[in-house]
């Protein structure tokens, strides 16, 4: 994870993500500097992790949209918003797959 509110954070480092739309939702930028965001991201992270089963619930054309509907009216509206919030919704696994 990047730190957004950090002084030294840079968009331009970061696939152009200024801190205010990175706090709208999350982001991730894949090795061919492909901008992924909300459930893509979480899609990558579980493939990414090996959890496949996850990775492909995500992407089932009858749920796809509803875990779109819920990241987006649910998790982003969070009292709590931020990346220590949506890490809890990633297995460990996931976050070390960020990080290499």
């Amino acid at each position: 994870f990047i730190d957004l509110s950090k002084k030294e954070y840079s968009p331009i480092e970061n696939g152009g993500i200024g801190k205010e739309l990175g706090m709208k939702k999350i982001h991730a930028i894949d090795q061919e500097e492909k901008i992924l965001t909300g459930v893509d991201v979480f899609y990558e992270l579980y493939a990414r992790a090996r959890l496949p089963f996850l990775a492909s619930v995500l992407k089932v054309p009858t749920f796809y949209p509803l875990f779109f509907i819920f990241y987006k009216n649910i998790v982003t509206k969070m009292p709590n918003y931020s990346p220590e919030t949506i890490s809890m919704l990633m297995p460990p696994e996931c976050l070390t797959s960020i990080k290499s």
